[in-house]
């Protein structure tokens, strides 16, 4: 059993490698850029480098993933493969680890969580769990902080559901705690935890965890005189964000993408009443989805329908599982900012349990195509990611070496102006440079665009505003995947009168 676990470990670290890019893409560069100036001492005396500005204290995320980049960065130096591999392995081998002991375990978990399975089926939930994009791709993006409350946070779930003794459970509050400090949706692995546990149990977990997350919260309000939880709740309509029904549709039609295992549960899909009930909530749906003509209607419900009535056909039966899945589905669309697929790698453990409990008795015929199916999806997002920033970094040999001027966007872009002598831009009149296809932020309507300069032409697999299609978050486009030839990113030189 031991070994699996370690072989299961590895050789999630290892594919996370393979999958990985040198360059910071999507928001590495932000942590990269704010564990350079963070203080330990004083965790948020750092200038926050999106809207609005201002405060940096109500910046969503606890310090501790900030803490652990900025001691990788120490050690490696500004290298971002090598702060990436050394700060990512350790999560992606526990992660790793932590899935392969649900999928080792003679008997999975206690009685009063899942029944057992045999060892083939445990081994094949592995197989689907690490060949989807959200686990390879979280595990290659090791400097953003998905990876280590994922992995952190599946620990506590693994140390709860692996024994009863008080010592386990105070361990399982400890390590969700370090969790909830790392990211605060980890918060919602309470509900399957106080479902499935008697209150001496809760007792042990919630000693646990105020002994991390309680003695850390309490040490940021020393030095702040505020409570940052708090002030991350009254705050967060500061941030711009989709609105509910669109970051609920966004997410549904991103899942199939995301998960492609949930395609084997309609081989054993048995209840019409739930197609129907899928269907219509689908049809409702389409009254607020922007303006597609009626055979992008028609393919838009199809699609939702497909997975939310897979959805709904694994989580029928309510128990640990079940329960910590759903509630992992409804905080990505209740709590986030917008509905991007990473946010579900704290449920893909759940995920891939329930699905092979409700596929257990198809054939590997069929399994081995939908895993090919799946590992394809994987590679080919994270080589267009990839492929993305490489262009984003290469265009800005186009422009002036001594040009001045400032930047308005996000992601690799974003670490590219810097590096290119820009200033951010806040507001007011000038000359400002902006990605077409990445975040690029709101400029007025007094700015007009004075050049373009682009990159080599490809196929815009995961953004394309033009043609409405953006993997990362509905706001960015309906469609989670494209097909469109042109410029894989553009950047527009916008002034004003």
């Amino acid at each position: 059993m031991k070994k699996r676990i370690v072989r299961c470990a590895l050789l999630y670290a290892f594919l996370c490698f393979l999958v990985g890019s040198a360059y910071p893409v999507l928001d590495e560069e932000s942590y990269l850029f704010i564990a350079k100036q963070l203080a330990i001492a004083r965790p948020y005396d750092w200038s926050l480098p999106w809207p609005p500005y201002g405060d940096s204290y109500r910046y969503a995320h606890p310090p501790l993933f900030l803490f652990w980049i900025r001691l990788v960065s120490t050690i490696v130096g500004d290298h971002v493969l090598w702060i990436k591999l050394v700060a990512g392995l350790p999560f992606q081998l526990l992660l790793g680890g932590v899935m392969g002991w649900f999928c080792s375990s003679q008997h999975v978990l206690q009685s009063d969580c899942t029944e057992e399975t045999d060892t083939r089926d445990r081994l094949r939930s592995y197989w689907l769990w690490l060949c989807s994009p959200i686990v390879l791709l979280v595990g290659a993006r090791a400097a953003m902080p998905d990876l280590m409350y994922a992995a952190l946070g599946c620990l506590s779930m693994a140390i709860f559901c692996g024994t009863k003794s008080w010592k386990g459970r105070f361990l399982c509050g400890v390590f969700l705690g370090m969790a909830c400090w790392t990211k605060y949706p980890a918060f919602l692995l309470w509900i399957p935890i106080l479902y499935a546990s008697s209150w001496r149990s809760w007792i042990a977990i919630a000693f646990g965890f105020l002994c991390t997350w309680g003695c850390a919260e309490i040490w940021l309000w020393s030095i702040y005189e505020r409570w940052h939880l708090a002030v991350v709740l009254s705050t967060a309509d500061h941030v711009e964000r989709g609105e509910l029904s669109g970051r609920t549709i966004g997410f549904m039609m991103r899942l199939l993408i995301a998960c492609p295992m949930l395609l084997l549960v309609w081989f054993r899909f048995r209840s019409k009443r739930m197609i129907l009930l899928a269907l219509g909530i689908a049809s409702v749906s389409s009254f607020f989805v922007p303006p597609l003509s009626t055979l992008e209607t028609v393919v838009a419900i199809f699609w939702i329908t497909l997975s939310l009535s897979a959805v709904i056909w694994c989580v029928r039966k309510l128990d640990f599982f079940a329960l910590w899945l759903i509630v992992v589905l409804v905080g990505v669309c209740a709590t986030h900012n917008f509905s991007s697929p990473r946010y579900l790698i704290l449920g893909m453990i759940p995920l891939s349990i329930v699905v092979e409990r409700n596929i257990r008795t198809i054939s590997n015929i069929w399994i081995y195509p939908v895993l090919g199916l799946t590992l394809m999806i994987s590679l080919l997002i994270g080589y267009s990611e990839h492929m993305h920033a490489h262009h984003t970094i290469k265009v800005f040999a186009q422009l002036p070496k001594d040009m001045t001027g400032m930047y308005s966007g996000e992601w690799t872009f974003r670490a590219a102006a810097r590096a290119h002598g820009l200033s951010l831009w806040k507001g007011g009149k000038g000359m400002v440079l902006q990605p077409r296809q990445a975040v690029g932020g709101q400029l007025s309507s007094d700015f007009y665009v004075h050049k373009v300069y682009y990159t080599e032409e490809g196929y815009r697999f995961l953004l394309d505003r033009e043609n409405s299609v953006g993997y990362y978050a509905e706001t960015l486009g309906f469609w989670p995947l494209g097909w469109k030839k042109g410029p894989i990113e553009e950047l527009r030189l916008w002034k004003t009168p």
